[in-house]
């Protein structure tokens, strides 16, 4: 029978989950990932759901300019490696090398890049999901 965590009510992807899902909240206030943010402000957008202009972020991949709520700050590296973590390393728990994935979720601001949605989830994630499952 698999070990259970937390006064035996969750398996240990279930634990596994709620760490990075607390750990991906904080990283939401670090410091570097709202300076690339900031970097990547250029100029003014018309809201057209407003009329009003707004600021522009620019998108490292396709290079047209959108509305914050249409971009995305993304690690140029992915935070778990394609290849997944090395399981037969001493420092390994729950399945996680801690200290590799805290270096590469909280990375500097050369870490990151402005990324619009459609690039985002059409193109890089995409193209990383479909090198984890040819990994496998």
């Amino acid at each position: 029978m698999a070990k259970k965590y937390c006064d035996k009510t969750l398996t240990e992807a279930a634990l596994r989950s709620k760490i990075i899902n607390q750990l991906r909240r904080l990283s939401m206030y670090w410091k570097p990932k709202t300076t690339a943010l900031k970097n990547a402000l250029d100029g003014f957008v018309v809201n057209p759901m407003t009329g009003r202009d707004n600021q522009a972020y620019k998108c490292a991949s396709c290079g047209e300019r959108f509305l914050k709520k249409d971009v995305r700050v993304d690690h140029i590296e992915p935070v778990v490696p394609i290849e997944g973590f090395d399981r037969a390393s001493e420092s390994v728990w729950l399945g996680y090398n801690w200290s590799v994935y805290l270096k590469r979720l909280l990375c500097e601001v050369d870490g990151f890049q402005i990324l619009c949605n459609p690039c985002h989830e059409t193109g890089k994630t995409q193209k990383e999901n479909e090198a984890r499952r040819s990994h496998k």
